[in-house]
Order: C-alpha cells, then structure tokens, then sequence
C-alpha cells in the first residue's frame, strides 16, 4: 500500500500541521502576557532617597528616544524631568511628546512609577543640586507652566516661551531659581534653516552643579 496517498499519511500531517500551530500561538500567548506584565511594572527606585527639585533622567524606548540617544555623545538617557515630592507622594514633571491620553502633547505630572514604566525605559539616573537653595522660586515656575499647560515645543526653539520641550523645561525651571546649569553652553540642533542652540540630556547630565544620587540600568 502506498502511504503517502492514504488516509493515514493525511492525519499524521494534519496532526503535525497542529501541533506546530499550537506550539506558535502559545508562544504568542505567552508574549503577549509577558507583554502585559512588562507595561504594568515599572522600574525599580528607593523613593525614601529621592527629593523636590531631584532632575531624573530616563532612556526611553520610542523611536524619538533612539534619535535622541544617537545625537547624543554624552548621555544614555533620552528624556529628563524633574522630581515633586509632596509627604509621601512623588511625581514627576515633565513634557514629552507621545504619551498623552488626549492626543495633545502638553507638560504632565506623572506618578513615579508611571515616568518609570518598564514598557517605556530601560535605565534611569537621578541628579541632585549639590548646595542647598530656596527651590520656591523654581517650584513656583514649575507650578506655573503646569497651569498654563504648556505644550510641547517640536521645533526644539529656546527662544520661544509658549511652548517648551523636556531639556528646555528644566535647564529654564532652574534658571528661575538663579542656577545656569550648562553655563550658557549650548549644543547644535542643525534644521532645514540653519542651525538653532539647543539642550540634548547629556549637557545637563554633566553639569558640575549636580552630583548623582541613585541610577538603575536594564539593557
């Protein structure tokens, strides 16, 4: 009898045919769980170290965090914001582009554990001013583009003060403070125009005012 037209030979490729069905969407089903937990965790952070007016920097996972990490030379972080500690509540302000539930990309004051988002960083940093200063002028500026909603400036414009991206918002929330963090040095943004000063991560992150207090990589 010739097997390969009989009916056995069909059942024993149709049985193959399911297993390695079945084997690819349990696989698939297991991603999508591991997925899931991945987006509900968050990174992991001492918050009992952290204080107001903390910067804290986070490497970010998007196609805009990539560009910026390819921009820039100094850092492995992508995206800043600065910590608000209020009794045993923690934030953090920040404006970013793409996270917004409403579609509009405005300044937001996220939770701790929302910024840090396992499905949106995979390392982060926490700086601190190193002398100690009257930060009400700096929260004051912060609590005012909060109000204002201040929305997020694609143009990456220093010049302008209707819209702000996440550098600018805190290198300007310190200068309200009287703290020049980069000390007027600026990088080099290079537009289809011409060339605008600019603030990557890294600018900040070097600032001989800051001194580190805690840091966590996962890559």
């Amino acid at each position: 009898m010739n097997l390969i037209h009989s009916p056995y030979k069909i059942r024993v490729v149709y049985v193959i045919i399911f297993f390695f069905i079945a084997i690819f969407f349990t696989q698939d089903y297991e991603f999508t769980n591991k997925y899931l937990l991945t987006k509900n965790s968050s990174l992991p952070i001492n918050q009992e170290n952290l204080k107001s007016c903390d910067i804290i920097f986070r490497r970010g996972l998007s196609l805009v965090s990539n560009l910026v990490l390819s921009a820039d030379s100094h850092s492995p972080f992508s995206h800043i914001g600065i910590i608000i500690k209020e009794k045993k509540n923690i934030t953090v302000v920040h404006v970013v582009p793409d996270e917004s539930e409403t579609g509009i990309d405005i300044i937001k004051k996220d939770e701790l554990n929302e910024f840090l988002r396992s499905d949106r960083a995979s390392a982060y940093t926490v700086y601190r001013y190193k002398s100690e200063i009257d930060f009400s002028k700096l929260e004051s500026y912060i609590n005012l583009q909060l109000k204002r909603e201040i929305l997020f400036d694609g143009e990456f414009d220093l010049s302008s003060s209707d819209k702000l991206y996440c550098t600018e918002f805190v290198y300007k929330s310190f200068l309200e403070a009287g703290i020049d963090l980069i000390d007027n040095k600026f990088d080099t943004l290079f537009i289809p125009i011409g060339k605008n000063p600019f603030i990557l991560p890294g600018r900040i992150l070097t600032s001989s005012y800051l001194t580190k207090i805690t840091e966590y990589f996962n890559y």
